[in-house]
């Protein structure tokens, strides 16, 4: 693996967080989605926790979608301007008011991650069934053209030959086989 490296010059009365995170989030986000998410929750929600605003990356990937293994870590620069995090919780704003507007959306036990298994759950039972359904449609498509094709290499049924005559004249199949009795000839026996 060859990671993207890219050098910036610090701008410390700029630059607000870095966000250091593993494929799992880079995966579903991109630099730009990130960093507004980030931004977002501080400036516009006023989230003060960082644990917390890792985990609205984290289950934001997995809102996306995301499959592979996630970290997350964001360290705040001084001019990001975040606040001392309260010692109680303030669900009124930020990520827990998130939560609590998702739980009131999709029900009390749901989760980004139970989410994220349930649409891929379904996904999965999805592509059975259409791999099932392309496996009969080509089994049949077999069949029906296995029927149309003269069959080649295999032997054909000789003609079909009339009867025996029985002494008395009269028409008559051997009971022993529905196959029509076929006489063989040598050419080279005398008569």
């Amino acid at each position: 693996a060859h990671p993207d490296i890219l050098v910036h010059t610090r701008e410390p009365n700029k630059d607000e967080f870095v966000v250091l995170a593993c494929d799992g989030i880079w995966d579903r986000l991109t630099n730009r989605d990130c960093a507004n998410l980030v931004r977002s929750l501080v400036h516009e929600e006023g989230e003060t926790d960082v644990g917390l605003i890792c985990e609205e990356v984290i289950d934001t990937a997995l809102e996306l979608d995301s499959r592979d293994n996630m970290t997350c870590c964001v360290v705040f620069f001084p001019a990001s301007e975040l606040k001392e995090a309260n010692a109680t919780p303030n669900f009124g704003s930020g990520v827990l008011y998130r939560r609590i507007d998702r739980e009131r959306l999709w029900g009390h036990d749901s989760t980004p991650a139970k989410r994220a298994q349930s649409r891929f759950d379904e996904r999965r039972k999805k592509n059975r069934e259409t791999i099932a359904l392309q496996q009969s449609k080509t089994s049949k498509s077999q069949a029906r053209r296995q029927r149309q094709q003269p069959q080649h290499g295999k032997k054909h049924k000789a003609p079909s030959s009339p009867p025996e005559i029985s002494r008395n004249n009269s028409r008559t199949r051997s009971s022993k086989s529905l196959r029509p009795q076929v006489s063989s000839f040598d050419a080279t026996s005398k008569q």
